[in-house]
């Protein structure tokens, strides 16, 4: 066995090193590729990697978006959805402890039998989530422009799931990504930017 694994796990026996389990948000968040999945997210308000409106925007309305989920797997139980940003200042994460912040997050979407599923503007479906402001609702695009880079990235993820959780809602993004990793069947991704004057 290699030395330095056994040095490892003695000192961590002896002061405790906690998990080594990497950290949830790592999980099966990280950006996806539509190129290899048959599911897609689409929005009438944007095109994927296009400008999201203002009225979607905190210089807006400050309304989600309206998405449209197609080729849904026949096996999917449940959907779930999370909308981030990564693109935020290093100043905010070492501040907050965070790698991206979490504008949205949905879970439990029932789509039993169903191929698409509509996600009006402003409409809320399935169980609402807590962001990374400590609210159950959609918080919308508001990137800092006193920080580079101006323009940021907002990915809207989705997953489909052969179940639904075991989870009440106002669950994390963490706590919801944490039990999804072995029920996915299918994955979609729509990236829109957004950048205040």
């Amino acid at each position: 066995m290699n030395k330095v694994f056994v040095i490892a796990g003695v000192f961590c026996f002896l002061v405790g090193c906690g998990s080594l389990r990497p950290p949830a948000q790592d999980v099966p968040v990280t950006p996806l590729d539509n190129n290899h999945n048959s599911m897609k997210i689409t929005s009438n308000a944007f095109m994927h990697e296009g400008m999201i409106p203002s009225v979607y925007t905190c210089d807006g309305e400050g309304i989600s978006p309206p998405l449209h989920i197609s080729e849904i797997p026949t096996q999917a139980v449940s959907l779930v959805l999370f909308v981030d940003d990564p693109d935020i200042p290093q100043v905010v994460k070492e501040r907050m402890n965070i790698e991206v912040f979490d504008h949205w997050v949905l879970y439990n979407i029932d789509v039993t039998q169903l191929s698409e599923v509509e996600i009006p503007e402003n409409s809320h479906v399935g169980l609402m989530g807590v962001n990374t402001r400590g609210n159950q609702e959609y918080g919308p695009p508001c990137p800092p422009p006193e920080y580079e880079p101006s323009m940021h990235r907002y990915f809207f993820k989705v997953y489909a799931l052969d179940a639904m959780l075991s989870i009440s809602e106002g669950a994390t993004k963490d706590q919801v990504a944490s039990m999804i990793s072995e029920h996915i069947v299918d994955e979609a991704l729509l990236v829109g930017l957004y950048s205040r004057k």
